[in-house]
């Protein structure tokens, strides 16, 4: 990620993601446009909101790094695909199914990666999605839609003239749907016609002849965790999580939180957890 390039290059300094719906040339005319800045320290991100907010750039701060990171490239995915079905002159409707159905995949993904799910509902979620997939400005929509009109992949990208930056971030985008095991048929299918020649009609008549599912989470409960600890008792804030765990499908709360507590003090199989029930809230 950005950040991580940032903070190898230049350590001990505060990194600071700015993100959100904001054509560049909306910004330069003074169009309200509203932006989120992500920083794991809210001093520096307070910073941030008083240096750049203005009468017509409203900028809200946040905490989850990633999460804002991770939004702002996997949407242009997802653009470029909703580009492809403007091409191929496929009407709003299939917009708006990849467009919520897109959403899906960015925020399975993240959840996976220790994200808060909340921050792809924001600005630099679903806000910079919508502008993203719908927008004249956009160039992965462009991309998308040259190819959806039969341009191949690499002539539209030249065609375009600029970084379309969902066709770079698909390698990306695989190996991490890899890494985390989570299912993201859009982004594979639009990989599949970017970077295997699949003919975007044949893409599109696989996806709508997936399994049968239920819409939220695939019928299925678990939970995904982003990090080993404990809060402080008088936090409201999430008490007990742990990294890349993901509890069998069908468990309780309480199996969740027995293998927490197994896994943060080292217990084991064997290990008594009824003396750390008192941590749990």
């Amino acid at each position: 990620l950005l950040s991580d390039v940032i903070e190898e290059e230049l350590p001990n300094n505060p990194v600071v993601i700015l993100s959100g719906p904001s054509h560049a040339e909306e910004v330069a005319l003074g169009v309200p446009t509203s932006l989120v800045a992500a920083c794991a320290d809210k001093a520096v991100a307070q910073y941030v909101q008083d240096e750049l907010i203005s009468p017509t750039l409203r900028v809200y701060i946040h905490d989850d790094v990633i999460g804002v990171e991770i939004g702002g490239a996997l949407k242009n995915v997802i653009a470029l695909c909703c580009g492809i079905c403007d091409g191929m002159q496929l009407g709003d409707n299939t917009k708006a199914a990849l467009i919520t159905r897109g959403m899906a995949e960015i925020v399975r993904l993240g959840v996976a990666m220790g994200c808060q799910e909340h921050t792809f509902y924001g600005l630099a979620g679903i806000g910079d999605l919508i502008v993203t997939a719908t927008s004249v400005h956009s160039r992965n929509n462009r991309c998308g839609m040259l190819i959806g009109q039969g341009v191949k992949p690499s002539e539209a990208v030249k065609q375009v003239g600029m970084v379309v930056e969902g066709v770079n971030a698909l390698p990306a985008a695989m190996r991490l749907i890899e890494k985390y095991h989570v299912e993201m048929p859009i982004t594979a299918m639009v990989n599949a016609i970017v970077n295997e020649q699949i003919d975007p009609r044949n893409a599109i008549g696989a996806l709508m002849s997936r399994d049968k599912k239920n819409e939220m989470n695939d019928g299925r409960n678990y939970y995904v965790c982003s990090c080993v600890g404990f809060a402080p008792a008088d936090d409201p804030e999430i008490a007990v999580c742990v990294y890349g765990e993901r509890v069998a499908h069908g468990s309780t709360l309480a199996e969740v939180a027995e293998a927490v507590l197994r896994i943060y003090f080292d217990l084991g199989d064997a290990g008594d957890t009824s003396a750390y029930e008192n941590k749990l809230s």
